[in-house]
């Protein structure tokens, strides 16, 4: 059996990656099929209904402005799902790129591009997010940005450590011996040996980066206002949830929940059936 038939079929038993795989598809689906599973745009104000709650009309309630939640939360999924994605690919970039420079070469640069790391690493994540997005234009771009700048530490330490301890290995001395280039033997032999610890901790940064999305639209630093995301919705609902509109911070909250809990899922049977010691 090949190795690619084992791990599909490692993750088939893996119950919790079923499930998760399952909840991820469906609301990205209900993301792309917004426009086909409910009639209101989601920047359509109606006040004439203004805070009204779950309804045949409005299934998940309406907003201060009388916009439909629901409309909100399928549009806002295509938002914070896509900087969820497109934050974790500038981040790998950087930390491969900064982690294979330093594990590689190793020496004194390594001792500089790691005490870099460690001092960011020592800043709290939500200062570092801010501080970087007071040189940006608000918008989609800056928040993927801000995103993926702040979040490529991770990686970079775990690339350094995996070169640190593959390098040393017979075959890459082998590869040496060979007069191999170093770009080859990185390319070819270090990285695709890194492709399991890279591919878990990608998926699980596709959850903080919706947190972190979220925390920042939700504290009026992320998407714009007039554009829905999860994060926009719980700040917009804050207001009105000691009124009893409990279902305009509810419903973009429990997306959030079960998109971050399916992810983790995923990653964690990623890293199961990859795991060549099980």
């Amino acid at each position: 059996m090949s190795s690619k038939n084992k791990f599909w079929q490692r993750m088939n038993k893996h119950g919790m990656a079923r499930l998760g795989l399952a909840i991820l598809l469906i609301l990205i689906a209900l993301s792309l099929l917004a426009p086909f599973l409910t009639p209101y745009e989601p920047t359509e104000v109606d006040l004439y209904a203004v805070d009204q709650g779950p309804s045949w009309t409005h299934p998940l309630g309406t907003d201060n402005l009388g916009r439909d939640v629901l409309s909100r939360c399928l549009y806002g999924g295509r938002v914070s799902l896509s900087v969820g994605f497109a934050a974790v690919g500038v981040s790998l970039v950087v930390g491969i790129l900064y982690g294979a420079s330093s594990g590689f070469v190793g020496g004194w640069l390594d001792r500089i591009l790691m005490g870099i790391v460690d001092g960011l690493l020592a800043l709290p994540n939500i200062l570092l997010v801010v501080a970087f997005y007071l040189f940006l234009e608000p918008g989609l771009a800056s928040v993927v940005l801000v995103i993926g700048g702040t979040s490529w530490m991770q990686v970079a330490r775990l690339v350094r450590t995996q070169f640190f301890s593959l390098k040393q290995q017979d075959f890459i001395q082998a590869a040496r011996v060979l007069a191999t280039p170093n770009l080859k033997i990185i390319i070819r032999h270090l990285l695709p040996n890194c492709f399991v610890s890279i591919m878990v901790i990608s998926i699980i940064n596709i959850g903080h980066a919706i947190i972190t999305e979220s925390t920042l639209s939700f504290l009026g630093l992320g998407i714009p206002q007039h554009e829905p995301s999860w994060g926009n919705m719980l700040m917009g609902g804050q207001m009105t949830l000691l009124n009893g509109s409990w279902w305009q911070t509810v419903f973009p909250g429990l997306f959030i929940v079960f998109t971050v809990l399916s992810i983790n899922f995923l990653g964690d049977a990623i890293r199961d059936a990859l795991d060549v010691r099980r």
